[in-house]
């Protein structure tokens, strides 16, 4: 599933997922400059948001309880500057979950 498109009226609202890989296992962005040519390119197609994939064994891979963002929080501040919408996503038990946006603020 690469499109996603949102309720209530799917005409209204499109979201492309971005591709795995793209925040290593030491929660670092990897390449930065090519996130910003894939959002360039993905806004003149008029997509209104990106889904990001978040692996939680990147997050709290070092220390339980223990969170490194830094990563995806660069990743959030490009996807800011193109001013486009976000979903983050991560699986449990091999099912889609949404994280919430107020989760990701604190």
């Amino acid at each position: 599933q690469y499109f996603h498109s949102c309720d209530p009226a799917p005409s209204s609202c499109f979201y492309c997922f971005l591709q795995m890989g793209i925040i290593n296992s030491h929660c670092q962005l990897v390449d930065p400059e090519g996130v910003r040519a894939e959002l360039r390119h993905l806004k003149s197609l008029n997509v209104d948001g990106v889904v990001v994939d978040c692996w939680w064994g990147i997050v709290e891979a070092w220390i339980p309880r223990k969170y490194e963002w830094s990563g995806y929080r660069d990743l959030f501040g490009i996807i800011k500057e193109f001013k486009l919408k976000v979903q983050v996503r991560h699986t449990c038990l091999n099912l889609p979950c949404i994280i919430s946006t107020d989760f990701i603020r604190h």
